[in-house]
């Protein structure tokens, strides 16, 4: 059984409710937080080399705020110091993922 297939399985068996994509090994679930719900997509990728899983929608920060540059200089000394998980902020709409 693959790396992907045995995420699947144990999340069935903890009756959680999945998606998965048709075009790649990735599986995505949906979890509500308080009024909304954030998606946690976990995939494999290089060949079974990483396994990915990436939390989106949890916060997000905007250029304009003015703790802007101290939250940038905080996610790149944790993907310095940490290597295992990597933090990155979406120019686009300010959402933070990790």
């Amino acid at each position: 059984m693959t790396t992907i297939e045995t995420i699947r399985e144990a999340l069935r068996r903890a009756k959680v409710q999945l998606f998965e994509s048709a075009d790649k090994p990735m599986i995505s679930v949906l979890y509500p937080i308080a009024d909304r719900r954030i998606e946690i997509r976990i995939y494999i990728e290089d060949d079974g080399q990483f396994l990915y899983i990436r939390v989106g929608d949890l916060v997000e920060i905007k250029p304009e705020h003015p703790a802007y540059g101290a939250v940038v200089d905080e996610v790149l000394r944790n993907n310095f110091s940490l290597r295992f998980v990597k933090v990155c902020i979406d120019p686009t709409d300010g959402e933070v993922v990790v």
